[in-house]
């Protein structure tokens, strides 16, 4: 795969670029709205009302979504949580809201960690 990525041109690298950060951006707004409503999280009934979100911005965009994007979807899920962990946890400088920040997102990663382990659950819904 590395190979192959340097040999894309320059517009095909941004173009590559620019539907990661899409997909992530939808992800983020897919995480928002899953943590919002925790009574059933990973159920087959939030995972459908999640898809028909993307659907419906699928339908709004001017190049839809490729099914690889698609199945990316599910992974990029699970990673917003970590990437909090990852990236502002060890930002911040008291430890005690450190603490109190990681106790917070027990429930968020716990749930990551789920979908990850049914990650064909929800690629196969989302496709």
């Amino acid at each position: 795969m590395r190979e192959k990525l340097f040999t894309l041109s320059r517009s095909q690298r941004e173009e590559m670029w620019r539907r990661f950060k899409q997909t992530d951006d939808l992800a983020l707004t897919l995480y928002y709205t899953n943590s919002t409503f925790a009574e059933d999280p990973l159920s087959e009934q939030r995972i459908g009302r999640l898809r028909r979100l993307v659907d419906a911005y699928d339908r709004g965009l001017n190049t839809p979504l490729r099914s690889v994007e698609r199945a990316t979807l599910p992974l990029a899920l699970a990673r917003q949580p970590l990437w909090w962990v990852g990236r502002w946890l060890a930002l911040l400088h008291d430890e005690e809201v450190a603490r109190r920040g990681f106790a917070e997102m027990a429930w968020d990663l716990e749930w990551a960690l789920q979908l990850i382990r049914e990650a064909d659950r929800w690629q196969a819904a989302f496709a």
